[in-house]
């Protein structure tokens, strides 16, 4: 499957991706295509989530101002607004901006989350992904890209003003859980974290 120059927006879920669910080793290609303003309510894959196989092929567009939600009734933790399971991602010129948890408890990952699964991202821009109202809820995300196993690459990727607004503080902007990450030629920049990136287990190479 191919889409071009499309809007996938207006998404809601409590069982499944917000925006676009991809399974079963089936193998989707986005162009210049925008996942924005979708939401989950305790699952993950606000704006995308792909599972068993599946590959995603993303050239340009953004991934945006998508929700996690965390219902006050349940402590389910959301994952990703992009959301991999084993399978496999390829992003170029992908911009995360805005990307939100909202609720009760956490969220891993706000902009992605890897969970044994291969993700290699160049020249990606994470913006002003983090919490959307760390004063009223009192909770804030644990990461904004997190790998739980797999390998990921950022390349030439800019992290700037992710975090939580209002606070000085908060978790990580990168997160390791096991695998091998390698990050390079990337910047952080403005970020309100207790760290930039946190390798709890795993291999992590920084270089450039």
């Amino acid at each position: 499957v191919t889409i071009s120059n499309g809007t996938v927006t207006g998404g809601f879920s409590t069982s499944g991706a917000g925006g676009i669910h991809i399974m079963d080793g089936a193998n989707v290609s986005l162009n210049d295509v925008n996942v924005v303003g979708n939401a989950v309510q305790g699952d993950d894959g606000a704006g995308i989530a792909i599972y068993n196989g599946a590959v995603l092929t993303m050239d340009g567009g953004s991934i945006s101002n998508n929700i996690l939600w965390s219902s006050f009734q349940s402590y389910a933790d959301p994952y990703g607004s992009l959301y991999l399971n084993d399978s496999t991602a390829y992003l170029n010129s992908v911009e995360f901006v805005g990307n939100q948890f909202a609720g009760n408890y956490s969220a891993d990952g706000v902009a992605i989350y890897a969970d044994d699964s291969r993700l290699i991202a160049e020249n990606c821009t994470f913006r002003e992904n983090g919490n959307r109202d760390a004063v009223t809820q009192g909770r804030v995300p644990n990461s904004v890209v997190c790998l739980d196993d797999g390998s990921m690459e950022l390349i030439r990727c800019v992290f700037e003003d992710n975090g939580t607004p209002a606070l000085t503080s908060g978790a990580e902007i990168v997160e390791l859980w096991g695998g091998t990450m390698k990050i390079s030629e990337s910047t952080f920049r403005n970020n309100r974290c207790d760290f930039v990136i946190e390798c709890i287990t795993g291999t992590l190479e920084v270089s450039d």
